[in-house]
């Protein structure tokens, strides 16, 4: 698609992560969108096939509570890069959001944010960068009477492509997964963990071991402390907890249903 169609209204820096274009879809009436510009593997260039077939699994992901996916470009203006464009969340972080949340609220998001991990889970992608700014919340309203959850930032490849070209990938560190940051092996169980350290956050008041932002390791390899566990209100809410934010990828929950 030109992207003349797309008529650029702002942008957003975001630390660590290339920043964001909001722009109005002149084939949507104008409504907002946001555009990310993400490297592509030279293996993928737009006369590939795979990059074709990239491109229609990521515009066929379909949730609601996932940010929806509405066009794939390239800008001959940037060479090695490809534009991917999904509507515009106009949310608040669940770092705000959450604080407006009662216990049935809260474990309604956690209902909504397992739904669709669950979805891209079953559809063979990750997330890989689970954190409040792309778990969005959005207030209830007269059709929607509670807080709607939204996921932006979706991946453009799915987990076997990441694999295969890791050096492309985007994650924030003080929530990243043992295994991401060592450079291993990797696959959906990573999310699991991004999610532990979501949920301690919001629970708690803190991130799980410190707010490092360092990729370092060393704060990820041992089981959290019983002492910070037992800081998790609801309490039936603490081994959720600690079995996400396992260092072993086999002893975290394998899905998110």
């Amino acid at each position: 698609m030109a992207i003349s169609r797309y008529l650029q209204q702002r942008e957003i820096k975001r630390e660590n992560h290339p920043p964001i274009v909001i722009a109005a879809d002149s084939m949507s009436q104008g409504s907002l969108v946001a555009i990310k510009s993400i490297p592509l593997p030279s293996e993928l260039n737009t006369n590939s096939l795979k990059c074709i077939k990239a491109a229609e699994r990521y515009l066929s992901l379909n949730h609601p509570n996932l940010a929806s996916p509405v066009d794939v470009f390239i800008d001959p203006k940037t060479p090695g890069q490809i534009k991917l464009v999904a509507e515009f969340i106009a949310g608040e972080s669940t770092l705000t959001a959450s604080r407006h949340l009662s216990t049935d609220g809260f474990l309604n998001f956690l209902g909504q944010v397992c739904s669709v991990l669950h979805y891209l889970h079953a559809r063979g992608f990750a997330h890989l960068d689970i954190h409040p700014g792309n778990l969005l919340l959005l207030p209830p309203t007269h059709t929607v009477p509670r807080w709607s959850l939204k996921l932006i930032d979706v991946p453009f490849l799915n987990l076997r492509a990441y694999l295969e070209y890791r050096d492309i990938l985007s994650f924030s560190p003080s929530y990243a997964a043992p295994e991401i940051l060592n450079g291993e092996r990797f696959d959906h169980r990573a999310d699991m963990y991004s999610l532990g350290v979501l949920l301690f956050q919001l629970l708690v008041g803190d991130l799980p071991f410190g707010s490092n932002t360092d990729i370092s390791t060393s704060r990820h390899q041992d089981l959290l402390d019983d002492s910070r566990i037992d800081l998790i209100t609801p309490e039936f809410l603490g081994p959720i907890v600690r079995k996400l934010l396992s260092p072993e990828q086999e002893r975290r929950y394998t899905s998110a249903h």
